[in-house]
């Protein structure tokens, strides 16, 4: 009696997971059993009809060890990203396993949440590749700028006067806020795909309006307008 139970709650679980869009695959450790949903043996091909628990579990890079500790005593989940080769290419897979009992039962069992994320990857690659690209064509032209800046300001071109030194001085300070501009682009395609962490850190907001204000200075002064800056202390 107590076994026909629980058959028929593993085909309550079956059916359920047999309708759901992502690949689930079900481990029964008390028989021994593995189950791929329809959307599970689309992701794995032919290998799904193959495979056993051990060797299912080698090719998701994860062993028993690892699933009693994280998911039945720490009652935890796996997160891993999986490399899986299938014919001429190879799939990438957002992997999460989560270990469950069966209601009122001491039977254990391991659900695999398994999303085919290969298109979502290459997406991520080209985009990453395009960023670099772009933003390595922007740094030749303004390292080439910079230079030529760097030799008016020696005088190679003849004595400047104070203002035109000035402008040189500006201009050089705005082509290298440029570069940091590029530099904190690069650093956001490397934030979104968690490659990089914020650390916050203090700046003076003094000098950072100050920084603002400067390549105005020569408009404001020729159109005689006066720009006052007031800074809460607080």
């Amino acid at each position: 009696m107590l076994r026909g139970k629980t058959m028929e709650q593993k085909h309550r679980i079956q059916l359920l997971v047999d309708n759901l869009s992502d690949g689930v695959v079900l481990l029964d450790l008390f028989e021994k059993e593995i189950v791929f949903n329809p959307a599970a043996a689309s992701i794995f091909e032919q290998h799904s009809s193959a495979f056993t628990i051990d060797s299912f579990l080698e090719t998701l890079g994860i062993d028993m060890t690892e699933i009693r500790e994280v998911c039945f005593q720490n009652d935890d989940i796996i997160q891993k990203m999986v490399d899986l080769p299938v014919e001429n290419e190879t799939k990438v897979l957002d992997v999460q396993v989560k270990g469950f009992k069966y209601p009122g039962y001491l039977e254990e069992g391991v659900v695999f949440s398994i999303r085919d994320i290969t298109a979502k990857s290459e997406a991520e690659k080209m985009k990453a590749n395009l960023i670099a690209n772009v933003s390595h064509e922007l740094k030749t032209p303004i390292a080439v700028i910079k230079e030529y800046l760097s030799l008016l300001d020696e005088g190679i071109g003849g004595t400047l006067n104070e203002q035109q030194l000035e402008f040189v001085e500006i201009s050089n300070s705005h082509l290298d806020r440029l570069n940091r501009l590029i530099h904190n682009f690069l650093n956001m395609s490397k934030l979104d795909s968690g490659k990089l962490f914020i650390k916050p850190s203090m700046y003076d907001m003094n000098t950072l309006i100050d920084e603002a204000i400067k390549p105005l200075s020569y408009r404001l002064e020729k159109n005689k307008i006066t720009l006052s800056k007031e800074y809460d202390q607080t």
